[in-house]
């Protein structure tokens, strides 16, 4: 890519998207200049992104129960800053399918990228709506080779989506990371346990209940839940009462609190291909501070952290399992530990995003 100049749209917050900080890291690294136009923002990653950035527009626009409304200022307001900085002259990267929906089809007389999270296949009309910009753009990304090829068969592509892995991007990756005072004391109970961390989206649909019972009964194994509080974590709560909650900590800052974790946990059920084709930013944040993982029995896991021996894949519906598979990682931890150092070490972001950025 010879003009080296990347206008970033994105109508919700960076902060919500671990990989897309990575990505605007990278540039800022490679010595891109970057314009970011922005919904909101959370915490003080602004500050950050200000650093990082040539420009940022934030333009505090949030979402709303009037999605018509909501997409309606998008679009407009996202186009006036981008006429009035001429910003369509230069490549637009749009790291999300509702940002792409949301600026509708004039985008496409603009050169853009299209680099898709998810794979949608649980909203039929955004599979329909998202073909004619993945014909259009000037590369499909997606997070990972299963979902490049699915996405290539339903929209008939002629080639197949480039990956970028959602690995995170982070100076450190040491254990146990300075914390707050307040944090300090919420794991200072727990400080002599087995601490087991799950980070996310707190919804039924993580299967957890089970691993909570397990932890309920449990005199050595402790639970640390990350993410901001739902319905689903209440009843968390009532099946296991010790659970460490920590609401939401704006990126990278969480990883702070997982270097403090033993053992990481990722579940997806199998309601959708997105769910079993997952590609969590969760499994390299582990890996970075060499976390062996407990997964559920879906590919997306199984094919990462089976299949490179960095923990153990179970039913997440099945307790016996669950506790079978924690007292293997325990017996086997330095083995998965140092497998999942080495996953993480063997990506490297830097040359891979080289070689995409080349092809435009």
């Amino acid at each position: 890519m010879e003009n080296k100049e990347i206008v970033i749209v994105h109508k919700t917050c960076v902060s919500d998207y671990p990989p897309l900080l990575a990505f605007i890291k990278y540039l800022n690294r490679s010595g891109y200049k970057i314009h970011l136009i922005l919904g909101f923002e959370k915490g003080n990653l602004i500050d950050e992104l200000n650093n990082l950035c040539e420009n940022v527009h934030l333009t505090n626009i949030k979402p709303s129960k009037n999605k018509i409304l909501y997409w309606y200022k998008i679009r407009t307001t996202f186009w006036k800053i981008i006429y009035k900085n001429n910003y369509q002259n230069s490549l637009l990267w749009l790291p999300a399918a509702d940002t792409t929906l949301a600026l509708g089809k004039r985008l496409l007389k603009y050169e853009f990228v299209l680099n898709l999270y998810e794979l949608f296949d649980y909203a039929p009309r955004y599979i329909k709506g998202l073909k004619k910009y993945a014909e259009k753009a000037k590369l499909v990304i997606c997070s990972n080779q299963d979902r490049a090829n699915i996405l290539r068969v339903w929209w008939n592509l002629k080639s197949t989506p480039q990956v970028i892995l959602n690995k995170s991007y982070s100076d450190r990756t040491e254990r146990n990371l300075p914390l707050t005072e307040d944090l300090e004391e919420l794991i200072a109970p727990i400080r002599n346990k087995k601490k087991i961390i799950y980070q996310g989206i707190i919804i039924p649909e993580r299967e957890l209940e089970d691993v909570c019972k397990f932890v309920n009964n449990s005199d050595n194994f402790a639970l640390i839940i990350m993410g901001k509080e739902t319905p689903y974590l209440k009843k968390l709560q009532e099946i296991c009462p010790s659970i460490i909650h920590i609401p939401f900590v704006s990126p990278p800052y969480h990883l702070h609190i997982t270097s403090h974790a033993d053992i990481g946990i990722l579940s997806y059920d199998h309601s959708s291909l997105n769910n079993i084709f997952c590609a969590p930013n969760k499994l390299w944040e582990f890996s970075s501070f060499s976390l062996p993982m407990l997964g559920n029995d879906i590919p997306g896991l199984i094919n990462t952290i089976d299949m490179n021996k960095m923990g153990v894949c179970v039913d997440f519906q099945e307790a016996d399992q669950i506790s079978k598979g924690l007292n293997e990682i325990l017996i086997r931890y330095d083995e998965f530990a140092s497998n999942a150092k080495k996953y993480y070490n063997n990506y490297n972001y830097d040359s891979e995003l080289n070689a995409i950025l080349n092809k435009i």
